[in-house]
């Protein structure tokens, strides 16, 4: 709440943009017996209660029903939504795909644009160079992703460029 707020009194206005990119993988594990409750809740609510806050508060802040000027938002959701090999995290990700395609059918009548990017592998620095070297072989551009490739889809999505997108997944994900 109060980064709106912070936003609205450094800027003089509410934001017209809200990027939804928080994202911990708490296990790599895929056998469900092997998940403890305490990894899956917080995959849940960093990944999907955080966006899920998040746009609430930003819909409060910059719908026109209430007084704002609408504005764009960009949840960043992963390649794991479909797959689901990572299960917690693969599911975390895929409750984010089901919230914007329901609110992108009712933010735009409060002027707020909502959109997905699905990144696939992208070589952030968390990954060591042997794992981002072996998983590029599964992928058929033979490479992980670039930060700024994804950036400048946030970027599209953001800008008036993309005024005619809501509900729009855009996937980044070298071929996947």
């Amino acid at each position: 709440i109060s980064m709106f707020q912070d936003v609205k009194k450094h800027f003089g206005m509410p934001p017209t943009g809200l990027v939804n990119n928080a994202g911990i993988m708490e296990a790599m594990e895929k056998d469900i017996c092997k998940i403890s409750t305490e990894t899956l809740e917080r995959d849940l609510r960093v990944n999907t209660m955080g966006t899920f806050f998040c746009t609430r508060e930003f819909v409060k802040h910059c719908s026109i029903k209430n007084g704002g000027k609408g504005g764009s938002v960009v949840v960043v959701s992963s390649v794991s939504a479909e797959s689901a090999q990572i299960l917690a995290y693969g599911m975390s990700k895929a409750a984010l795909e089901a919230m914007v395609n329901g609110l992108s059918k009712q933010l735009p009548l409060e002027g707020i644009r909502i959109n997905t990017i699905i990144p696939g592998l992208i070589d952030t620095g968390l990954a060591s160079p042997e794992i981002i070297e072996t998983m590029s072989g599964f992928i058929p551009l033979r490479r992980a992703g670039d930060p700024t490739e994804v950036a400048r889809a946030i970027e599209f999505f953001l800008s008036d460029a993309s005024s005619y997108c809501c509900g729009t997944k855009f996937r980044i994900a070298g071929g996947l």
